[in-house]
């Protein structure tokens, strides 16, 4: 379970310790150096870990939320069988709020780089949506992915280009 706050990656485990985002060319995937794995046998423990992790995220106050995530958080559950091959995997991503332009009068330097980081965070997310969903002749992608521009599309970048991914999205809108 991780958090990404102005493009730093850090581990929602036990120590919550900023964590570097590297590249593994052989296997041309992104991964967390450090990052902490836990096994959960059960939804019981899942939801232990996501609690935790819940928890221990960046939060703010913002002017229409008392408690505004300032962060981009990821949480990995990856499926193996007895021998710990790799059968599947879900990202379960909570995203951090827009931000409001007209807001800026009223935040800190600080919550101004917040915003705007969250932000461009959100636009790159979108452009690699799009692009991902548009299909050229013979449905490979139109357009190449921009998932380069931002460490939380680097780490989603299967979810935009693996062949047996499947991406949903579900949102949850205030009626204000």
């Amino acid at each position: 379970y991780l958090e990404i706050y102005n493009e730093q990656v850090f581990d929602l485990g036990a120590d919550r310790a900023k964590r570097e985002l590297k590249y593994n060319s052989k296997l041309d995937a992104f991964y967390v150096d450090g990052l902490q794995e836990r096994v959960a046998k059960g939804a019981a423990e899942l939801n232990t870990v996501r609690s935790q992790g819940e928890a221990a995220k960046k939060m703010g106050v913002s002017n229409l939320n008392e408690h505004s995530s300032r962060s981009h958080s990821v949480c990995r559950v990856v499926l193996r069988d007895a021998d710990g091959a790799e059968l599947g995997r879900l990202d379960l991503v909570d995203l951090a709020g827009s931000e409001w332009a007209a807001d800026r009068e009223q935040h800190s330097a600080e919550r101004q780089r917040e915003g705007a980081e969250i932000n461009t965070s959100l636009m790159t997310l979108k452009a690699c949506m799009r692009s991902a969903m548009a299909e050229g002749p013979g449905g490979e992608a139109a357009t190449r992915l921009p998932y380069r521009q931002h460490a939380l599309t680097k780490l989603l970048k299967d979810s935009f280009t693996g062949a047996e991914a499947r991406t949903v999205l579900l949102a949850t809108l205030s009626p204000s």
